[in-house]
């Protein structure tokens, strides 16, 4: 007869409340508990709120059965507020899920995602064209993206709002990490433009005649479960959830010149190359930092490895770690583009923009385009373009999302000759 095993609660870190820890760490934050209790779970408090931190493609592969886990109050609400908005698909599930869901996927074709990279590499290849000294990457990446994602989204955007709307769109990011004045700005800016957003799908829907197939006319019209149109402010965070990601590709495409600027043979293998660019992109999804950690709740107990994590338990599955994961990653503290070369990935081990089934899960609805952006981005970087960098390629683990101190500035910008 086979003995039942025997599962406890997760261990406790932290301490009283573990947010002034988490502050420091970052990244490792969740890494460090772990190595610190010797498990891959572990409750601790962050800001007097109880969660569970899990890492590891097991926990991402719990983490993504709908069965067990539900999203619907897992982020706190100030962060939510400030990152996702109230009321966006990001706190549904179920068939509400989906059917939301498969509006924002609507317009987000191979087609549509690769008119939308040729723009922003058309942009951005002119504002590194226009370069007269320093560029900094990360913004005019930035600004390209803004542009971009506005027109593909049928969103009007007059050329002296660009630089406010990027402002805008970066601050809802680095707010939703941020105490204090940082917070409140990110609040505002949210508000401004959802306030701008829900004006125009109210004005959308009062059109007579033909309609235009764009993001803000399948939004504005869009009906749930129920046939009901969406609250016009819900429907303004829904187009925030296609325009900030894009916007924030951004960091990734700043992080792509952190790994060249680290590892000049790599650049040098893209050269002239583009089948290097995929393997690439994939390693520095993998292996440098961008979003820490994603949030659920449970619907049931959920066993894991000898623990079991408690009903209704709110938990933090963590990318970065999972990323780094030495049970599905050969050497994961290595930078190896190589390691992508005909290698079928899981859906839970390359887990930068969340994991799980990309079609009707909770996956990053732009992970594709992300993809996308980045491989020309790369190219740019590689084939059209020879600059040095002027940043030291270090990443502050305890800022989120980092980049390295100062920017990533590039100097000696110029086209290459064929």
């Amino acid at each position: 007869m086979t003995a039942a095993i025997q599962r406890s609660t997760p261990p406790r870190h932290g301490g009283i409340d573990a947010l002034p820890r988490l502050l420091a760490e970052g990244y490792e934050f969740v890494t460090r508990g772990c190595r610190a209790t010797g498990s891959r779970v572990f409750a601790t408090r962050l800001g007097g709120i109880p969660v569970v931190c899990m890492q590891g493609v097991e926990a991402a592969r719990l983490f993504y059965d709908e069965e067990r886990f539900r999203r619907a109050g897992a982020v706190p609400r100030p962060v939510r507020s400030v990152l996702f908005g109230i009321g966006g698909v990001q706190g549904l599930d179920d068939a509400e899920h989906r059917h939301r869901r498969q509006m924002l996927r609507r317009h987000l074709t191979p087609a549509a995602l690769d008119a939308l990279r040729d723009d922003v590499v058309g942009a951005l290849r002119q504002r590194l064209d226009r370069a007269t000294g320093p560029v900094d990457l990360h913004r005019e990446a930035g600004l390209a993206l803004t542009v971009a994602v506005h027109d593909f989204c049928g969103v009007p955007l007059p050329e002296p709002d660009v630089g406010q709307r990027f402002r805008d769109m970066q601050v809802m990011v680095t707010g939703a990490a941020a105490l204090g004045p940082g917070r409140v700005r990110a609040m505002v800016a949210r508000r401004r433009v959802e306030m701008l957003l829900s004006d125009l799908v109210e004005r959308t829907r009062a059109q007579d005649g033909d309609r235009l197939d764009d993001p803000l006319t399948t939004v504005s019209l869009h009906r749930d479960l129920d046939g009901r149109l969406l609250p016009p402010d819900v429907a303004a965070v829904e187009l925030l959830n296609l325009m900030r990601p894009t916007v924030a590709v951004n960091w990734y495409v700043g992080l792509l010149a952190v790994a060249l600027a680290r590892h000049p043979h790599v650049l040098d293998q893209l050269r002239g190359d583009p089948a290097w660019r995929l393997p690439v992109v994939q390693e520095v999804r993998r292996h440098l930092p961008f979003f820490p950690f994603v949030a659920a709740r449970t619907r049931m107990e959920v066993p894991f490895g000898d623990t079991t994590v408690p009903d209704d338990t709110r938990v933090l599955l963590d990318l970065y770690g999972t990323n780094h994961d030495p049970d599905a990653w050969d050497d994961p503290a290595r930078f190896e583009p190589a390691r992508f070369v005909d290698r079928p990935v899981g859906a839970n081990e390359l887990v930068p923009q969340g994991g799980g089934d990309d079609v009707a899960g909770h996956r990053c609805v732009g992970e594709q385009l992300t993809i996308r952006l980045l491989e020309g981005a790369a190219g740019l970087l590689a084939d059209d373009f020879t600059w040095r960098p002027d940043f030291a390629p270090v990443l502050p683990r305890g800022h989120l999302p980092t980049l390295p101190p100062g920017g990533v500035v590039l100097t000696d910008v110029r086209a290459r000759t064929p």
